[in-house]
């Protein structure tokens, strides 16, 4: 055998392909066109039936691909995604770094990726971003399909009609004592109006967002840990430590690459402290519900009242998730249900304020009702669902469906051929302003088309996969009624002792929010005048 080569020409090779990987990463990073030519040629095998490769969207950044157009010019990107889709039957290469995906804005397409065959039979999960796997771990959003089937039926038990009803009367109480303070702070501020001249008859103008995410970061952990499982601190932290994760991923794009949670900065250090404080907590209380439990077993009686006790006590075919699992599920729930239902609040209040005909036919249904019942909320007012939905339409929380990562390559009813590894997505912020499936008015605020339509019963359908914002298929979002709960109790709550009003004379054409994937939450700031009724 030949000798090793002598330590200086192994030196020297090695900085030569440093040298040369170098040059090259400061090629595309200052030629980013071709980054996007060398993603296609390598990782793009998506083809349509003519043979033509589907296209990709331009422009694209390096090292982060698109996620940074999303974020900084959302209207552009999403104008310049339909205009790529349609040349290409409804579909557009889409990179998450270098990964390839692909968004279907077609409802026929839709459902075809949200069925079975390509869903259980032929793709599985993967987070994309590093917090989110740390985090939710083997949560139920997270796991592959064959996971997935036994851990849904375990889950399902936690949102059942039996254990919604004993979270009506939790969310029923968190809302009216969340209004009644709003009331009192709405009318010291036009008492204080009133001293320096002002006058108090004045709308009071507040962060609307600060509202809704305490009402709905209070109901979402009384809901997770039962209303006397954790205390008034440890709520507020549980909720500072969820807010730090989102806003990482929303602010820093380094928090999309693989290894970034083993970066030592001081930023990296505060995340991972922050996860190990939830899932510590989580562990913790998981294991003071069972040695209680434990103490004081009443056969016959299921627990109730919070999901850490359905969760604990649910098993499938005999194996009780341990304690890590119902960590994990419960803060996967608190994730469906924390964030994207105080946004979607969010969105709805800013519409309400805009289109006051609107706001006052929601209001008059509303004081229909003389005493809130589970059924009166959640299969009456319809007006009030068709606002809420029309609002989700335009401004949906969760931008995309979840990710669906082929695991073989599959050919869809149009013939378009896509390839093993392609994350295959619905972009609900896209396709609900196509008027192709929506109409010519698809830009305006109507609750009425879904009146005429006769399904406003529930506000979580999909209304033929043209409404994905609480997902659809065989794999939908499973705490979507828990979502609609909270959501139109409190606007019950709302409407009948405030008149909302556009604050600081903002326009109606004015854009309210901003994309941070996978969210679209609102503008920092973002006020709504609030006035006694």
């Amino acid at each position: 055998t030949s000798p090793p080569p002598p330590p200086s020409q192994m030196l020297a090779s090695l900085a030569a392909a440093l040298a040369a990987a170098g040059l090259v990463l400061a090629v595309f990073y200052l030629r980013p066109e071709l980054w996007g030519d060398f993603l296609d040629a390598v990782v793009n095998h998506n083809y349509l039936p003519d043979g033509r490769k589907i296209e990709s969207l331009r422009p694209i950044s390096f090292p982060f691909g698109h996620i940074v157009s999303v974020i900084h010019d959302s209207k552009a990107t999403r104008d310049r995604i339909v205009e790529v889709a349609r040349r290409n039957n409804g579909k557009v290469v889409m990179y998450f770094l270098w990964n390839p995906g692909l968004y279907v804005i077609r409802p026929e397409d839709a459902e075809q990726v949200l069925h079975p065959k390509i869903t259980i039979k032929n793709s599985t999960r993967r987070a994309n971003f590093p917090i989110f796997t740390k985090l939710f771990g083997e949560g139920l959003f997270m796991v592959p399909p064959d996971k997935w089937i036994k851990m849904h039926k375990v889950c399902l038990r936690g949102v059942s009609k039996k254990h919604m009803l004993s979270y009506f009367s939790t969310v029923l109480e968190i809302a009216k004592e969340k209004v009644e303070r709003l009331c009192a702070d709405v009318s010291s501020s036009q008492k204080t109006a009133e001293k320096a001249g002002k006058g108090s008859d004045q709308p009071v103008p507040i962060e609307i967002a600060r509202i809704f995410q305490d009402f709905s970061l209070h109901a979402i952990v009384s809901i997770a840990f039962g209303n006397n499982g954790v205390t008034a601190h440890e709520r507020s932290q549980i909720g500072v430590n969820f807010e730090k994760c989102f806003e990482a991923i929303s602010k820093n794009p380094l928090f999309s690459l693989p290894f970034c949670l083993m970066l030592p900065t001081a930023e990296v250090t505060s995340i991972n402290k922050a996860i190990g404080y939830l899932h510590d907590t989580g562990n913790r209380m998981v294991r003071q519900f069972r040695n209680d439990k434990e103490g004081n077993d009443e056969a016959g009686v299921e627990p109730r009242g919070s999901l850490l006790r359905a969760l604990c006590a649910s098993a499938e075919d005999g194996e009780i998730l341990s304690d890590k699992l119902v960590t994990h599920n419960v803060y996967s729930f608190m994730a469906a249900g924390y964030d994207t239902t105080s946004t979607a609040l969010g969105h709805i209040a800013v519409m309400l304020a805009r289109h006051p005909e609107i706001q006052e036919r929601a209001r008059k249904e509303i004081l229909e009702i003389k005493e809130p019942t589970f059924d009166n909320i959640m299969s009456g007012m319809p007006y009030t669902s068709a606002v809420c939905k029309e609002a989700i339409r335009l401004f949906p929380p969760v931008i995309t469906t979840g990710n669906r990562i082929t695991t073989a390559s599959v050919r869809l009813k149009d013939g378009s051929a896509i390839a093993k590894g392609v994350s295959i997505l619905c972009p609900s912020w896209v396709v609900g302003h196509l008027p192709e499936v929506w109409g010519k008015d698809c830009k305006d605020f109507n609750p009425d088309r879904f009146l005429r339509q006769n399904n406003t019963q529930s506000l979580t359908k999909h209304d033929g996969y043209k409404m994905l914002a609480f997902g659809g298929g065989v794999r939908p979002c499973i705490g979507k009624h828990l979502s609609a709960l909270e959501m139109k109790i409190m606007l019950y709550s709302l409407l009948r002792k405030f008149q909302l009003y556009p604050a600081d004379g903002s326009k109606a054409d004015q854009q309210h929010f901003r994309v941070l994937p996978p969210l679209m939450k609102l503008q920092p700031n973002v006020m709504v005048g609030l006035s006694r009724i």
